[in-house]
C-alpha cells in the first residue's frame, strides 16, 4: 500500500493491578488500493486522518473496542487494550465490525457513476470498458475492478446536474417535525436503510425539491406496510400518499384518489412519483412506468420542501429515496423492455449495451439492427437488468461505507489498511480502502459449534469466552474470547472478574478429613482440620494448600465440626446470629477499653460468650471471660470469632511484583494466591499465609483479579470488628433543678430486667414489685454521679424501713474498681452491674447520672436527669408522695371519676 501513517499511541495497560505503558502501532491507510493484488500504485491518494476506535461485535451480543489489524481466510486479528497481544478470531462467530466515524473528507468518494448490482451491492466508480461478459471500472476506493455484467442492475450518473438526492446514507440531516418527538426512534440498519418500530414515528429531511421533480421511493415492513409520505413540512395539509387499511391513496385537502391495493403478504412498496409543485399536481407510477393515479391541489401554502415519512404500523424502514429533476414529459412505460438508457432529458433508449469508448466517453446501444451512440453526459441511468436477487448464501461478508458503498462476498484478507473481498459478481477479489467504512458484517453458518460460556467482567464491559492458562506465571491466567484460536493475557483493566458458566463442577475434597472451616482476613474461606490453637498461631491442615500454621492475626474465624467423639464428621450448619446480638458482642465497655475481649465463642444454639481464647488442644477449648477461666469440649462450640481491632494489618505481605487473584469455588469457598501455572486441571500458586496452593479449575465459579469484589453473604465474619461503647453525655451539674414529675416517661410502665449484684446474687425489677424502687444510673468516672450518689443514698436510707429500695446501676465498670470506689468514699449501696449498658438503653439513658422512681405498681413515678441543685429534695418529695395514704376521693374510678369508697 502507498502512504501509510503509523500512529504510536501510548495506551495505559494494567495487568491485574500493575500499570505499565505499552505503545501500540495503528496503521492507517493513506493511499489508494486496487483489485490487482500486486499493483497498487495506479490510484490517486485520498486524505486520511486518525479515526476513533473500532468496535468488534460477536453474534452473541458481546462487543470489544479496539482496532482491526488484519484478516485472512475469514480469520481476523484484533488489537484491544484489554489484552496484551492481538487476538485472532474466527469470523464465523462475529456479527460485525463498526468502524469509528472518519472525518467528512474520508466519508465520500466522488466517482462519476453509482454501480448498483442485482444483489443490492453498490460501487462508486468510473466506466472504462464493456465487453460481452464484463464491465471494467476504476475507482478511487477500489482501483481497477472487473465485474460480471449479468450481475449489474444499473449504472447511475452521480455528476448528473439534475440529480438532487440519493439515499438514505445515514441519519445525518434527518430530523422530526413534531416538537418533542425523539428522532432516536429511527435507527440506521447495518445495510443502510433507516428503520423504526415507533408508532407514528416521523422522519423529515429538507431537500431542494425542484418545481418539477421525479421521486423514487421504496418502503418496507416486516408486516403490511403502513405509512404516510409527503413532500414538505406540512404533511397533513398538503399533497400526500397514505395507507388506509389495505389501500394506498393519494390525498389533497379533502380529495382522495385510490392508488393500489396492498396484497396479503406484500411487505414492500416501490413507487415512482412525478411532482409538479407549481401546479400542485402529483402523478403516481409503478417502477415499471405504469400510471397508478393522480391528485391535484391548487391551494398555495408557505412550506419548506422536503421528504416526509410517518410510520403508521409496528415497523417501517425507508430502503431507498431518489430525487431528481423532471422534464415534465410523461414517463415511458418500461415494463418488459429489458436493458435501456434513461436520458437526462427524460426519455429512454432501448437495446443492448455493447461497447464503451473511454476516449470519447460514449456508450454504444444496439437494438436489433439499429446501433445508437449515447454520450455519457446525456445519460441519467443505464439499466442492464430490472430484477434483483438475494445475497448468495455462500458469501459470508458485507462491507458498508458511509457513502453507500456495499460489497458482498467472501473475505479474503485485510492488510495495510485495505480489505479484499471476493464477490460472485467480480472476476477477482475487490480491494477497498478501509478508510470511510462504516460496518463490516459477517454471516454465521447454521452449523456453527457452541463456544465459550464463561464471562470476564472489567470496568465498562464484559466478554464471553473460556478461562484458560499456561505453565508460567505470565500465562497462568488467560482468556480465550468466543471464536478466538488461542487464549491471551488480560491487560487493560485494574479489576477483572472471570465468572465461570453454570457447568462448573462441584467442589471435590476430603470432606471427612477437612470438616472444619477457617475464615482469614484475606477473606479466604478454606476447608481445614483445626488441630490446635495457641496464643499466636493456628495449627491446621487445609484442603487446597500445604500450610500447617497460620498467624492468629490473619484469622477472622473458624467453624468447628460436630465431632465430640474425636473422629472426623461432616461440617455442621452455620449458626445464625442476629445483627442485634452481633452488635452487643462487638461493643467494648468503657471499663474494658484498655483490655478488650479478643474472641467470641458461638454455641450451636446461638448463645455467645465474649472473652479471650487461651488455647485449643486435645479437643478442649480454654477460654477466659470476666477474668474467670472456662473449659469447653470443642463439640460445644460452633464458631470462634477473632475480634481484631480497627487498624491492624489484615493482609499479609504479598510479592509486589506479581498479581494476586482470588478463586471463588463452589460452596462459597475462596482461596487467594499469586498464580504460577495452570496444569492438570489445577490453578497452582503461592500465598504468604497458605504456602503453595492448588485449586481445582473445574470447581472455580469466579476468579477475581486486580481488585476483589464486594463482601457477600459468605463473608459473615468480615464485619465482626469491635466498636467502643459511645461516651455518655454528662449534663451540666450547675443547671436548673428539675420537676421530677415532668418527664414524658412518668406514668409509663417500667420494663422488667434482671441484673447481677456486686455483692453476689441476682435480682430483677419483677422481684421488687410492690415496693418503691429508686434506680440510679452512675459510674465512678462521672463527676456529677460521684457528687449525687451520697445524696441519693441518704434520701433512700431515710425510707428503708418503709419499703424503699435503692438499686444503683453501675455502667460498664469492673467489679474490683466499683468496690474500691465505694470503700474509698465510705459508701454502702445495693449495686447492680449493667455491664453492657443494656438496662440503660432500655430506659433511654444516654447521659448520667439519671434517677428513676418506680412505684409499687411498677409505673415510673419520677425521673431526674443530672445532679442539679434541689434534686435530692425533689427525690424525697416524690417518695413521700408515694408513701402517703390516698383518700377514696383521690383514687380514680373506672372511668376517671372519684371512687365510691368501696
Amino acid at each position: 500500500m502507498s502512504q501509510l501513517t503509523t500512529l504510536r499511541t501510548p495506551v495505559l495497560l494494567v495487568a491485574f493491578g500493575l500499570p505499565f505503558v505499552l505503545p501500540i502501532s495503528l496503521a492507517q491507510d493513506a493511499g489508494p488500493v486496487g483489485a490487482d493484488e500486486s499493483k497498487l500504485t495506479e490510484l490517486k491518494p485520498i486524505a486520511s486522518t486518525t479515526t476513533p476506535p473500532d468496535t468488534l461485535r460477536w453474534s452473541n451480543g458481546d462487543s470489544l473496542h479496539g482496532r482491526l489489524l488484519s484478516a485472512k481466510d475469514n480469520r481476523l486479528l484484533w488489537k484491544s487494550p484489554l489484552f496484551v497481544d492481538p487476538v485472532e478470531i474466527d469470523g464465523r462467530y462475529l456479527s460485525l465490525i463498526e468502524f469509528g466515524l472518519p472525518p467528512a473528507a474520508d466519508q465520500t468518494v466522488r466517482d462519476p457513476l453509482r454501480v448498483v448490482f442485482r444483489n443490492g451491492d453498490v460501487l462508486f466508480a468510473k466506466l472504462t470498458a464493456i465487453d460481452e461478459t464484463f464491465l471494467t471500472l476504476t475507482s478511487q476506493r477500489h482501483g481497477t475492478v472487473r465485474v460480471r455484467r449479468d450481475g449489474v442492475r444499473m449504472l447511475e450518473r452521480m455528476d448528473n446536474p439534475g440529480l438532487v438526492y440519493v439515499g438514505p446514507l445515514g441519519t445525518e440531516d434527518w430530523t422530526t417535525l413534531e416538537q418533542g418527538q425523539a428522532f432516536e426512534k429511527w435507527q440506521q440498519t447495518p445495510d443502510g436503510p433507516l428503520a423504526t418500530t415507533g408508532w407514528l414515528a416521523e422522519l423529515f429531511r429538507e431537500l431542494p425539491i425542484p418545481n418539477q421533480a421525479e421521486i423514487e421511493v421504496t418502503v418496507q415492513s416486516t408486516g403490511k406496510p403502513k405509512f404516510l409520505i409527503a413532500f414538505d413540512n406540512r404533511p397533513d395539509d398538503s399533497i400526500r400518499i397514505e395507507t388506509w387499511d389495505d389501500e394506498l391513496v393519494a390525498l389533497a385537502g379533502d380529495d382522495f384518489e385510490p392508488i393500489l391495493t396492498i396484497n396479503p403478504g406484500q411487505k414492500t412498496v416501490q413507487l415512482r412519483l412525478y411532482l409538479n409543485r407549481e401546479r400542485g399536481q402529483l402523478s403516481i407510477y409503478s417502477v415499471a412506468g405504469k400510471k397508478l393515479g393522480e391528485i391535484s391541489d391548487s391551494k398555495k401554502r408557505d412550506t419548506k420542501p422536503g421528504f416526509y415519512l410517518r410510520n403508521k404500523g409496528e415497523q417501517l424502514q425507508l430502503n431507498a429515496l431518489r430525487v431528481s429533476r423532471w422534464s415534465g414529459d410523461p414517463p415511458q412505460d418500461i415494463s418488459d423492455r429489458g436493458s435501456r438508457i434513461h436520458l437526462a432529458k427524460g426519455t429512454a433508449a432501448y437495446g443492448t449495451l455493447t461497447a464503451f469508448d473511454a476516449a470519447t466517453e460514449t456508450l454504444t446501444l444496439k437494438d436489433g439492427n439499429t446501433t445508437q451512440s449515447v454520450p455519457m453526459n446525456e445519460v441519467d441511468r443505464v439499466f442492464l437488468a430490472d430484477d434483483e436477487k438475494d445475497v448468495p448464501s455462500d458469501e459470508l461478508a458485507q462491507a458498508f461505507y458511509y457513502d453507500g458503498t456495499r460489497i458482498t462476498g467472501n473475505l479474503v484478507r485485510i492488510e495495510d489498511g485495505g480489505i479484499f473481498i471476493r464477490p460472485n459478481t467480480a472476476a477477482a477479489p475487490i480491494e477497498s480502502r478501509l478508510v470511510g467504512m462504516r460496518r463490516l458484517l459477517f454471516r454465521q453458518p447454521e452449523d456453527l459449534p457452541e463456544d465459550g460460556n464463561d464471562r470476564v467482567y472489567w470496568d465498562g464491559g464484559s466478554l464471553r469466552g473460556t478461562l484458560a492458562g499456561g505453565d508460567t506465571p505470565e500465562t497462568a491466567i488467560q482468556w480465550r474470547p468466543v471464536g478466538a484460536l488461542k487464549p491471551t493475557n488480560l491487560a487493560a483493566t485494574s479489576k477483572a472478574r472471570f465468572v465461570r458458566s453454570e457447568k462448573s463442577e462441584g467442589i471435590k475434597y476430603d470432606r471427612q478429613r477437612f470438616n472444619d472451616m477457617v475464615f482469614l482476613t484475606t477473606r479466604d474461606v478454606i476447608p481445614c482440620r483445626v488441630n490446635a490453637i495457641g496464643p499466636e498461631f493456628l495449627l491446621l491442615e487445609t484442603a487446597f494448600a500445604e500450610a500447617t500454621r497460620i498467624p492468629s492475626q490473619f484469622v477472622r474465624a473458624i467453624e468447628l465440626a460436630d465431632d465430640a467423639s474425636g473422629s472426623p464428621s461432616g461440617p455442621r450448619d452455620r449458626t445464625e446470629i442476629s445483627d442485634a446480638v452481633r452488635q452487643r458482642a462487638l461493643l467494648i465497655p468503657r471499663f474494658r477499653r484498655d483490655n478488650p475481649s479478643t474472641h467470641v465463642l458461638i454455641a450451636p444454639n446461638g448463645d455467645i460468650l465474649r472473652g479471650r481464647l487461651l488455647e485449643l488442644r486435645d479437643g478442649q477449648i480454654h477460654f477466659e471471660s470476666q477474668l474467670e477461666p472456662f473449659k469447653f469440649d470443642r463439640s460445644r462450640v460452633a464458631s470462634i470469632v477473632w475480634l481484631h481491632p480497627t487498624g491492624v494489618q489484615e493482609s499479609p505481605d504479598w510479592d509486589s511484583t506479581r498479581p494476586v487473584v482470588r478463586a471463588v469455588l463452589n460452596g462459597n469457598l475462596m482461596v487467594s494466591l499469586q498464580p504460577e501455572r495452570m496444569v492438570d486441571g489445577r490453578l497452582v500458586g503461592i500465598s504468604p499465609l497458605l504456602g503453595r496452593c492448588a485449586v481445582p479449575v473445574g470447581s472455580i465459579v469466579e476468579l477475581q483479579a486486580g481488585g476483589f469484589g464486594p463482601i457477600d453473604d459468605a463473608q459473615v465474619y468480615a464485619n465482626w470488628t469491635p466498636q467502643p461503647a459511645p461516651e455518655p453525655d454528662i449534663p451540666n451539674p450547675d443547671g436548673p433543678s428539675q420537676n421530677l414529675t415532668e418527664s414524658p416517661l412518668v406514668g409509663t410502665p417500667a420494663r422488667n430486667f434482671s441484673v447481677d449484684l456486686l455483692d453476689g446474687g441476682r435480682t430483677s425489677l419483677k422481684d421488687l414489685h410492690g415496693r418503691i424502687v429508686v434506680l440510679d444510673f452512675w459510674a465512678s468516672w462521672c463527676g456529677p454521679c460521684v457528687r449525687a450518689m451520697p445524696e441519693v443514698i441518704k434520701v433512700t436510707d431515710e425510707f428503708a424501713d418503709r419499703g424503699v429500695v435503692l438499686l444503683a446501676l453501675n455502667q460498664e465498670e469492673q467489679e474490683k474498681l466499683i468496690g474500691a470506689f465505694l470503700i474509698s468514699n465510705g459508701l454502702k449501696a445495693n449495686v447492680g452491674l449493667d455491664r453492657t449498658a443494656s438496662i440503660a438503653r432500655q430506659f433511654g439513658v444516654d447521659t448520667i447520672p439519671q434517677t428513676f422512681v418506680i412505684d409499687q405498681q411498677g409505673l415510673i413515678a419520677a425521673h431526674a436527669i443530672g445532679a442539679t441543685p434541689g434534686t435530692s429534695d425533689a427525690l424525697r418529695a416524690a417518695i413521700e408522695a408515694l408513701l402517703e395514704p390516698k383518700s377514696n376521693t383521690e383514687r380514680p374510678g373506672p372511668e376517671g371519676k372519684p371512687a365510691d369508697g368501696q
